[in-house]
């Protein structure tokens, strides 16, 4: 009996309320290489409402970015909808022509920044400065506001909390560490300015805001890590916590926190059940981003890359098939994705007979010399020098290959037969209507002995079928032709089997010499003909062919001479 998955999930508890604070559509969009259309970028925002997202932060200056947030204003999200300002009043301004609730003024609290930017700024003059656009936002407008502390990880303390101060008496609610360049620690026990759970803490044993956001970036790999340990700061400190996110991590230089890490460790470690609730979205949202912004995701991209949950290496997948969670932390479904068992250098038989029975529809037999066959195909193929797996198609033809020429060697080989199954074929041969009965009657052989003889033959393939035989002309199929075929590329079989599925097509051959097939075609006019071959010679794979019409049947016996 398979082990259920949620028991390794024991949760701990959070005394706060996390809230994901999406910003794909504006850090995120600033990634190299990134640009979604409005309607897009309207899709996305629906997308991301339905997952859970509290609250997205878009951008407000150029006209497709207006254009994009009139038209999720129109789709009624549940969403909190905010967009980004500098510390000016124009930006505060044309936040209000929008018609938006919230906004995010973002400025430097680092002196690497400020010194950057404003060298000859006094910190009063910076802080007035400040101070002047959040009220104009915040108690002239009614806007909610989040003030954004860029390279705050590197700020001085005293500076900052004297900051802190004046924008929350300003009117600001919320105040957002940036880990601007990703150099932020998780460690508890880590000093300001990096340690990320001691700044929460001082934020609130120091200052009056009244909540905290955390926006990590991946320079140094710890985005995500660097948002969890602000939320487990925040229990027991604050009431509620925002997560500054991005979906897939997108963003400047190296990125963001992924919103879909963040959500599925909230959810799976320490049951936020809000979050639980549409998390198979996930691999959607993800592909569609892949699509509208021509990103390309990664395979291994955790949750929902491609191979997310795939399986390639001998031990590997004999312990996924045998059960997932061997090798998976959870169902691939819950967050959309699919188990995928790829063939690559490392596979074993247990993954190759799995795709096998995946592809032929049948049971396959360890000791089955047809396994052993295309396992040694496989091994082949990397032996001399393949780096990447096989993909789907290839191996398909490989295993097709294997069963084709087992197909032919077994036509090939003639079966041993006595003369009681001879004497069953003529008789057979003469009247193929003639009963189990009869038969054993005529040969003077046990009906019982007639039977088994017969299935023996069936099982063989030495009878493969009884069938009545029709007069073409009778039935007003009044032209016959020999077709000779001339093939190009490679995939001649494939040609032959399409050809060999047309309706009028009575038998197909694989022949040598200067044509590759020949077949016996039957049809009602001269115009049914006609229109076959125009159909033939537009086959991708047929170079020419050789037609001939049946004046006359001379002799049309399907019976064998034995």
């Amino acid at each position: 009996m398979e082990d259920s998955w949620e028991r390794f999930y024991p949760k701990t508890p959070l005394n706060v309320e996390p809230i994901i604070d999406d910003t794909t559509l504006r850090d995120g969009v600033q990634m190299p290489g990134i640009a979604l259309s409005p309607e897009n970028t309207a899709h996305l925002a629906y997308l991301l409402d339905q997952l859970g997202v509290e609250r997205m932060e878009l951008h407000q200056y150029q006209q497709q970015d207006r254009e994009a947030v009139k038209l999720i204003q129109d789709k009624g999200l549940k969403a909190r909808i905010a967009v980004w300002c500098r510390a000016v009043k124009e930006d505060v301004e044309k936040a209000v022509d929008l018609d938006v609730g919230e906004i995010g003024i973002s400025h430097p609290v680092s002196y690497i920044h400020i010194k950057s930017k404003w060298p000859n700024l006094s910190v009063e003059e910076i802080f007035r400065r400040v101070v002047e656009v959040v009220e104009y936002a915040a108690k002239d407008h009614g806007l909610t506001v989040f003030v954004h502390g860029e390279d705050s990880t590197r700020a001085d303390w005293r500076f900052e909390s004297r900051f802190i101060n004046a924008v929350s008496d300003a009117g600001a609610e919320v105040y957002r560490i940036c880990d601007t360049v990703g150099v932020g620690v998780s460690d508890p026990s880590a000093p300001l300015p990096t340690g990320i759970p001691e700044k929460i803490r001082r934020i609130k044993k120091e200052t009056r805001i009244k909540w905290v956001e955390i926006h990590a970036h991946d320079d140094l790999g710890n985005a995500v890590e660097n948002t969890m340990a602000a939320i487990r700061a925040s229990s027991n400190v604050f009431d509620k916590v925002y997560a500054s996110t991005t979906f897939l991590g997108v963003g400047e230089r190296a990125g963001n926190a992924e919103t879909e890490k963040v959500m599925l460790n909230l959810y799976l470690h320490h049951g936020v059940e809000k979050y639980g609730r549409n998390l198979r979205m996930l691999k959607g949202i993800a592909d569609f981003i892949g699509h509208a912004a021509g990103l390309t995701i990664p395979p291994n991209k955790a949750i929902v890359g491609d191979y997310a949950f795939a399986h390639e290496s001998g031990i590997h997948t004999y312990g996924a098939l045998s059960n997932p969670l061997t090798y998976e932390p959870y169902p691939p479904e819950m967050v959309g994705n699919t188990r995928v068992f790829t063939i690559g250098k490392q596979s074993g038989k247990a993954i190759i007979k799995h795709k096998m029975k995946q592809i032929i529809g049948e049971e396959i037999r360890d000791d089955d010399p047809r396994l052993e066959l295309v396992v040694q195909a496989v091994k082949a193929i990397f032996e001399k020098g393949r780096r990447g797996s096989l993909k789907e198609g290839e191996f398909k033809e490989i295993v097709q290959s294997v069963w084709a020429n087992q197909i032919l060697q077994s036509k090939r080989t003639p079966v041993k037969l006595d003369e009681l199954d001879y004497n069953i074929l003529r008789k057979m041969q003469q009247d193929g209507r003639i009963s189990l009965s009869e038969l054993s009657e005529r040969l003077k052989t046990p009906l019982e002995k007639v039977r088994y003889r017969l299935e023996i033959l069936r099982e063989r393939g030495v009878i493969m079928d009884v069938v009545p035989l029709l007069d073409p002309i009778k039935l007003g199929f009044n032209v016959s032709s020999l077709i000779m075929i001339k093939g190009r590329g490679k995939d001649l079989a494939e040609m032959e089997r399409e050809i060999a599925k047309m309706r009028c097509v009575n038998m197909v051959y694989d022949i040598t010499g200067e044509y590759d097939a020949a077949i016996v075609a039957r049809f009602t006019s001269q115009d049914e003909l006609n229109r076959f071959l125009k159909k033939l010679l537009a086959m991708k794979d047929v170079e020419r062919t050789a037609t001939s019409i049946i004046l006359h049947i001379v002799k049309e016996d399907p019976r064998l001479p034995i």
